[in-house]
C-alpha cells in the first residue's frame, strides 16, 4: 500500500481489499485512480524488484 500511497501518489482511500497470496496478489483500486496505478507499477518496482501487473475488471 505504501508503494500506491507514497510513490504513485494515490489517496488512501482509493485503494480498496488487498488478498495476498503465495504468488500473487490482488488489489481493489477506485476507477478514477486505476490507471495511475496500473502505468506506475508497468515502469516501476516494488522493493528493487520489477513486477508483473494485469488488470482485472
Amino acid at each position: 500500500m505504501g508503494a500506491l500511497t507514497k510513490d504513485a501518489g494515490l489517496p488512501g482511500d482509493a485503494i480498496g481489499k488487498i488478498d495476498i497470496a503465495a504468488i500473487c496478489s490482488y488489489v481493489a483500486i477506485h476507477q478514477s485512480q486505476a490507471d495511475k496505478a496500473y502505468r506506475y507499477l508497468q515502469n516501476g518496482k516494488l522493493k528493487g524488484r520489477k513486477v508483473s501487473v494485469k488488470r482485472l475488471r
